[in-house]
């Protein structure tokens, strides 16, 4: 009886240090704290914490003569639009005088026609001259926006298909990662070669000839 409980209690003991080993009491589990068992959550790479690029402005002003039919109205309006070109957030303001807008608007086209509208801008405060526009743009529409494909126009009542209207052009057009070279120095004129000592006038010289004897008489 005494070696068979002996022979359990060896038993019992070589299962706990196999349970111990299996659970990584030794050497220890690298996903897992010893102390504690939390799982260690790996660091976010540093690309991940970077701030965004900064905005790119579209500064544009507005009148009757860019509509599309023009149109004589008197009234203006200046605004600017920024964009980051990385995650395509934007925001616009514009500003107006001369008329008293229904609605404001993006619109997709080139200069000279009528497109669809994109977004849509709101009164900043009711019957206030400033209107007010954020969203986000897609890569195609941002490549789009630097292509001068869109406009802004603000309508009224006088002229519900746009009283006054701007061209969304990019201030720089340079295409990303390109880079303007600097105009080479022009070089320095070379110096005028100097004229030549003129050479000095010989000597005329007066050659005596030979005496010839007196003749006898």
């Amino acid at each position: 009886m005494r070696f068979f409980g002996r022979g359990r209690a060896a038993l019992a003991a070589l299962l706990c240090i196999g349970l111990l080993g299996a659970c990584g009491g030794g050497g220890g589990n690298p996903g897992v704290t010893a102390a504690t068992g939390a799982a260690n959550v790996p660091a976010l790479p540093a690309a991940a914490a970077a701030a965004p690029a900064s905005s790119v402005t579209f500064p544009f002003t507005l009148d009757g003569s860019a509509a599309v039919p023009p149109n004589p109205s008197l009234a203006a309006g200046s605004g600017v639009l920024a964009i980051n070109p990385v995650s395509g957030d934007f925001t616009v303001s514009v500003s107006v005088s001369g008329m008293l807008p229904t609605s404001a608007h993006i619109h997709d086209a080139i200069a000279g026609i009528n497109g669809p509208v994109i977004f849509t801008l709101s009164q900043a405060t009711p019957g206030g001259d400033t209107w007010l526009g954020s969203g986000r743009m897609t890569a195609s529409q941002i490549l789009q926006l630097n292509a001068g494909g869109y406009y802004i126009d603000l309508h009224s009542l006088s002229f519900p298909n746009g009283e006054i209207r701007a061209q969304l052009i990019p201030p720089v057009p340079i295409a990303a990662g390109a880079t303007t070279g600097t105009t080479g120095t022009t070089g320095s004129t070379g110096t005028t070669g100097s004229t030549g000592t003129t050479g000095t006038t010989g000597i005329t010289g007066t050659t005596a000839g030979p005496a010839f004897p007196a003749s006898a008489s």
